[in-house]
């Protein structure tokens, strides 16, 4: 059978990465980025945790998740703000040139409640 052939990388396969080098320090410094958003979104977690206790964390985990999530994304625009030096639009972060729908989608959401 074809399938049993396989191979990721082939000239068969939706995606292929090829001849991919990764120097050591770019690799040091992408994992060190990640634990500079993930260390403190996880303590941001635990004192959620612990300020709403475990009852009511195990009964609505949301809570702690989305402090979760806050944090991880204020640590990723400062990281961002930091190698960029304040120029976020380099990075992506603006807004829309031209027609925006923000305002027709909080309204949207707004008019459907969630």
């Amino acid at each position: 059978m074809a399938s049993d052939n396989y191979l990721v990388g082939s000239s068969t396969s939706a995606f292929s990465v090829s001849d991919l080098r990764v120097g050591f320090w770019p690799l040091i410094a992408t994992i060190g980025l990640g634990f500079a958003v993930l260390v403190p979104s996880g303590l941001a977690n635990e004192w959620a945790v612990h300020l709403v206790g475990m009852q009511r964390a195990t009964a609505m985990p949301w809570m702690p998740i989305y402090i979760n999530h806050v944090t991880m994304l204020v640590a990723a625009l400062v990281i961002i703000g930091l190698l960029s030096k304040a120029r976020f639009a380099d990075y992506g972060l603006r807004w829309p040139k031209g027609k925006s729908y923000v305002v027709a989608a909080l309204a949207w959401g707004l008019f459907s409640g969630t």
